[in-house]
């Protein structure tokens, strides 16, 4: 906002100052940002694919040594099995313990060896004293499942992974039986492997963090689990997992206790066992982390270093614009505002005063014989005394307004937020009595008084030009009265007053002299054109005045209160012709316009309940149609006629609040679309877009519309279109007294059914 020296500093209203470079930076940021995140997709699919690559690797290492060892196991059993039979074992065990210790101390990961019949029971097992009792696997079912299930095979059975007391060991178990030439056991046997022994391959096997490795057995059984977690052995081994499958889900096998991690699987071809090779996707996570930490750095050093260069970059190009507009926009040799920068701060200040409903007072001030000093002293010296004026005028004003020089030996000066027009007069004399006084330049004692013309806003126009071309007309007034006064623009005003007052005076005796008439206008069918309803217009004709249209003495009849009894006059009549006209046509419904201060009145809706049940007239052919204002703060009072009855109708909607929000919640039955929209409706497309956007919001919300002002073929096929319900207008109908309507009104409806 623009002020002399002692307010704000001088701007201009429109938006200014590092545009292009606010562009560059923010196109620079989010294409920085568009990369940083393909890097970082990136980064996390190359850390999700390294990893993969690392899980095939271990699963495959993991699968050949288990199958190494498991097929080293089977063929060492085979051989110690044949050498036992060789030397009679069978009958006498004690033949074969030399032999047995001999491939314990060979084969390092078996852990114990056992030999037994083909009934279960033990006949000699390793590190257990001969005379010494055995069990039989028969005894205990676990032994006896996978014992007869070795009895039956030809290959080597592998059993659950157990915890050996004995030897402190946890083994995986392995069975083989030995047949004859008849396909019948000849012996059995059993042995452990020590799943922690270095002999067994996989134990070389280098896991990092978060990767695990699992051989998993068919019955959800673990049968080795390997990782870099310390686990407790007997709650891996003891127990079997819970929801585990061997079926590949997704074309792999889900690690037991880590379903969401990434994992790699295979089954084995020997034996009934499936390796499972998976990563944390925590430690996934950790690693991607870890990857970008330092790309991330960089991003936000290159955000900060960015923002650092934009905001210097947007400093200099403010500073470098604000000067170049001060030049635009102010006066050499006074530096005050100039015509541009007035124009704008008038606008401003209206556009506020509009706003709160205050005055603004625009003064063209003249030096008095300026031109005389200037002839006489030199350029040099009027230049002087206009830098003085313009200081004096300064010091005469109020913080908030505006002077500023037009040219010449012409200031102007802006007084906004002014309560009463009668304000300016005292900012006006203060000045004149300033400029009585002398100003000294270059040591002489100079006088030089102003003339002032004044125009007001509102009463003196709504528009910058209009304010100060009537502005300039009140100085050469003020000049003609003799100069060194100031004159306020008064021709439009005083017109405006006479003409208002003399409306008031004689609106008060409308009534009395019977000089208001009720005239109808009617309404068709969106659909049919038939017309099923009117809406109440008041008239006035005037013996003097002449027709006075409802525009002016409306607003009269609001303030001065004659509004309510005109109301009820309109209403009464309304309500009376409406029987008239059911009497040929039976649903047919009647508008009436309430006022804003009818409305308001305490006693409203019991009088008009009290006249509805006097005339006899259905409450539902009734409508109301009420200011968009009284929608919003009258919503109780809405509702207990809309609960009555009767329909309420919003008038001339789009031109006041049109608040959806309140549109949701009011209990309103129609929308009455403002001829505004509908005027330019063939040849303007926002109009076709916002009567075709309040159309599709009053159908979804159930509401029923009337377009105002349809007075075209095009105009009607347009709303015909769009689902319109009403239409309303002199393609439909002019206004007409109650006696045509009632002679045009079967004529027209038989016309349009026909």
């Amino acid at each position: 906002m623009l002020t002399h020296e002692h307010g704000h500093s001088p701007k201009l209203s429109y938006s200014r100052g590092g545009g292009q470079v606010r562009l560059i930076f923010i196109s620079t940021v989010m294409a920085m940002s568009f990369a940083f995140m393909l890097f970082a997709v990136n980064t996390w699919h190359e850390t999700q694919s390294s990893l993969s690559r690392e899980l095939s690797y271990v699963k495959r290492l993991f699968r050949q040594t288990t199958e190494t060892v498991l097929s080293h196991q089977e063929s060492m059993l085979r051989v110690l099995g044949r050498r036992l039979e060789e030397a009679g074992a069978m009958s006498e065990p004690e033949r074969g313990r030399q032999l047995i210790e001999q491939m314990l101390d060979i084969n390092t990961a078996m852990a114990g060896f056992g030999l037994l019949r083909k009934d279960g029971q033990l006949l000699l097992v390793s590190s257990i004293e001969p005379d010494r009792p055995l069990p039989s696997l028969m005894d205990e079912e676990v032994s006896r499942v996978s014992l007869l299930e070795a009895l039956e095979s030809h290959r080597m059975v592998v059993g659950r992974t157990y915890y050996f007391p004995l030897l402190e060991y946890w083994l995986i178990p392995v069975r083989l039986a030995l047949r004859d030439e008849d396909q019948q056991v000849s012996l059995a046997m059993t042995a452990g492997i020590d799943i922690d022994a270095e002999a067994a391959m996989w134990n070389a096997i280098e896991l990092k963090p978060g990767m695990r490795l699992t051989l998993m057995r068919d019955d959800g059984y673990v049968q080795l689990a390997l990782s870099k977690e310390n686990q407790s052995r007997e709650a891996i081994y003891s127990n079997p997992v819970e929801g585990f499958s061997a079926i590949p889900v997704g074309g792999e096998v889900r690690d037991p206790w880590l379903p969401d991690a990434l994992s790699k699987s295979v089954r084995l071809e020997r034996f009934p066992l499936t390796v499972i090779a998976s990563y944390d996707s925590r430690q996934m996570i950790k690693g991607f982390i870890q990857r970008m930490s330092v790309p991330t750095f960089l991003f936000g050093v290159a955000l900060i270093f960015g923002w650092l260069i934009f905001n210097y970059l947007l400093r200099n190009q403010k500073l470098y614009e604000d000067e170049l507009i001060h030049h635009a926009t102010h006066d050499a040799l006074t530096r005050l505002p100039n015509r541009v920068l007035l124009e704008d701060r008038i606008r401003q200040d209206i556009e506020r005063a509009r706003h709160f409903k205050r005055h603004v007072a625009v003064m063209y001030i003249d030096l008095d014989q300026f031109k005389r000093i200037n002839d006489t002293l030199g350029h040099k010296a009027g230049d002087r005394l206009l830098s003085m004026c313009a200081d004096r005028l300064r010091m005469s004003l109020r913080q908030g307004d505006t002077v500023g020089r037009l040219g010449g030996d012409e200031f102007l000066v802006i007084l906004p937020d002014l309560t009463e027009p009668n304000d300016a007069h005292g900012l006006a004399s203060r000045i004149l009595d300033d400029f009585n006084r002398p100003f000294e330049v270059e040591g002489r004692e100079l006088f030089s008084t102003v003339s002032i013309g004044v125009a007001m806003f509102p009463n003196d126009g709504s528009e910058t030009e209009t304010l100060l071309k009537n502005a300039d007309t009140a100085l050469y007034r003020a000049k003609d009265a003799g100069r060194n006064s100031f004159c306020f623009f008064e021709p439009c005003h005083n017109t405006a007053t006479a003409r208002r007052i003399e409306v008031e005076s004689a609106l008060r005796s409308a009534l009395a002299h019977d000089e208001l008439r009720v005239v109808y206008q009617p309404k068709c069918n969106g659909k049919t054109l038939v017309w099923e309803g009117a809406e109440a217009l008041l008239r006035w004709e005037h013996p003097k005045l002449g027709s006075v249209s409802p525009l002016e003495f409306i607003p009269i009849a609001e303030e001065t209160g004659m509004i309510d009894a005109i109301g009820w006059f309109v209403l009464q009549r309304a309500l009376h012709d409406l029987r008239l006209i059911r009497e040929q046509v039976e649903s047919f419904n009647m508008a009436v316009n309430v006022s804003v201060r009818q409305f308001r009145s305490i006693d409203f809706i019991p009088r008009l309940l009290g006249q509805l049940q006097l005339s006899e007239v259905p409450l539902h052919l009734l409508e109301l149609e009420v200011t968009e204002s009284i929608m919003a703060e009258s919503v109780p009072q809405l509702g207990v006629l809309r609960d009555a009855g009767l329909r309420l109708a919003i008038d001339d909607f789009g031109t006041g609040f049109s608040s959806l929000s309140y549109l949701k919640r009011l209990p309103v039955t129609t929308l009455k679309i403002d001829r505004e929209f509908i005027r330019d409706l063939e040849t303007d497309s926002a109009d076709r877009a916002l009567v075709t956007a309040m159309l599709a919001v009053a159908r979804e919300l159930d509401l029923d519309t009337v377009a105002e002002g349809v007075e075209t073929d095009g105009q009607r096929r347009f709303l015909q279109y769009h689902g319109c319900s009403q239409l309303q207008g002199y393609l439909v109908g002019r206004p007409m007294s109650i006696d045509v309507l009632l002679d045009q009104l079967q004529t027209h409806r038989d016309a349009a059914t026909g």
